[in-house]
């Protein structure tokens, strides 16, 4: 089970983690646009959803262990 306590400082780290992912997500997006081979542009595209995914876990992390905080009630992912 998740602790429901999370330092100030854990929570700047994970919320960086996930600024640094979308930045890399954008990037990401970027190179499929100029990447004319097909195959190449598919690996790119599946990296690209393991991202999304890590993105996805960190704010679920985050939500959990701010459940405490009224965020149960009315959190969509």
């Amino acid at each position: 089970m998740i602790s429901s306590e999370m330092s100030p400082h854990l929570i700047f780290k994970i919320e960086r983690v996930i600024d640094l992912n979308l930045q890399i997500l954008g990037l990401l997006s970027e190179i499929t646009e100029d990447i004319g081979d097909p195959a190449l542009r598919n690996l790119i595209i599946s990296v690209v959803g393991d991202k999304n995914g890590s993105v996805r876990f960190f704010m679920l992390l985050l939500l959990l262990m701010d459940g405490n905080n009224n965020l149960t009630e009315n959190r969509r992912l």
